[in-house]
């Protein structure tokens, strides 16, 4: 099975059962397995209520709270935004080099 962007030519090559000339990834909301199952400026969010179904979700705005980099866009990182909330334990995306 072809993860999405490599190039096929019928729908059965793609994990995704979705071809364009190449994969196109999950959309918002349909389960998904890993963060690479999931189309561009999405991530695989593991949800936390029954039936604990993870689905692809949107990427995070800067400044909301996360808990891995996946959840972030390609700019941004999830790291904690100042002393206060490393304590508290609270990350935050935010964008690379800021």
């Amino acid at each position: 099975m072809l993860n999405p962007g490599r190039s096929c030519t019928v729908a059965s090559q793609c994990k995704s059962r979705n071809c364009q000339e190449v994969c196109i990834g999950y959309e918002n909301a349909v389960a998904c397995h890993k963060h690479e199952d999931c189309v561009e400026g999405f991530y695989c969010h593991d949800t936390l209520e029954w039936p604990y179904q993870s689905e692809c979700k949107i990427y995070k705005e800067e400044d909301t709270e996360c808990t891995s980099d996946y959840q972030c866009g390609i700019t941004h990182f999830c790291w904690y935004k100042n002393k206060e909330e490393r304590v508290d334990g609270t990350k935050r995306c935010m964008k690379m080099y800021s």
